[in-house]
């Protein structure tokens, strides 16, 4: 964006003409390329206004301090939840497609592992979310493309009982 050829235009199109983009303010510009920023706000999650933990605060207002959940698919104190493509769990070089069966296979073995243990409730420990929250977020606070997690690509279920608390 700032590069000495690219300028912004921040109005809208009201029609095109070929190369030509007419905006809403009369002007005409001739452009390579359209970039259409509809003003979608992809950090935002309006369902975790109304999921509440088992500490009275909505998912919301947890993620004010910043949004972070292990593997992008459970969040400490909230039991019995599972997200999908939850927070820091895309960052452009990966398939959604495979970022959702390695999700549901998380949830999938999590689920059966409540199931067989009779317990009713299950949730990540917070040292575990923690250490695993946002890792290049750490190492290179500057950056913009984020690594993926290591999100449990492996084809090894859920094993480790030390990552979950159960009731």
């Amino acid at each position: 964006m700032s590069a000495p050829n690219v300028t912004l235009h921040p109005t809208r199109a009201e029609h095109i003409e070929g190369s030509i983009i007419v905006g809403a303010d009369g002007r005409q510009i001739d452009a390579d390329v359209i970039v259409l920023a509809t003003g979608f706000h992809i950090g935002e999650t309006p369902l975790s206004r109304r999921v509440y933990g088992s500490q009275g605060r909505t998912l919301h207002e947890r993620w004010q301090e910043g949004r972070r959940a292990y593997l992008g698919t459970s969040v400490s104190g909230y039991p019995n939840l599972f997200l999908l493509l939850g927070p820091n769990i895309l960052n452009g070089n990966v398939a959604v497609p495979t970022v959702l069966e390695a999700q549901l296979r998380y949830i999938t073995d999590a689920l059966t592992h409540l199931d067989r243990s009779k317990h009713t409730a299950m949730e990540v420990r917070p040292e575990v979310e923690e250490a695993t929250g946002d890792p290049n977020r750490q190492r290179n606070p500057e950056t913009v493309i984020m690594l993926m997690i290591p999100l449990a690509i492996s084809e090894e279920p859920l094993r480790n009982e030390a990552e979950l608390a159960l009731a």
